[in-house]
């Protein structure tokens, strides 16, 4: 089964709501903020996913937004405090 992470006006997803829900045995999609108008959010989220240790089975974004995604990520100065 699967969990749609909607970003509709931020990224609701922290480290408690991500453990409870993988423990629970779900998928996690993320809703891109691309779809709300928001592709500078990307990086933000990427950072912040990263920084809490938190991973999704699945992105929905745009085409032309895909290689976001998986692009390096510039993540000097960014303390990791999870594991996946």
């Amino acid at each position: 089964d699967w969990v749609w992470v909607d970003t509709f006006t931020r990224l609701p997803l922290d480290r408690r709501s991500h453990d409870a829900l993988r423990s629970a045995g779900f998928k996690l999609c993320l809703v891109c903020p691309e779809r709300w108008g928001r592709p500078e959010d990307i990086p933000i989220y990427r950072r912040q996913m990263l920084a809490e240790g938190l991973w999704v089975d699945a992105v929905m974004t745009a085409l032309e937004h895909a290689q976001d995604w998986t692009a390096p990520l510039d993540v000097s100065g960014l303390r990791t405090g999870g594991k996946r």
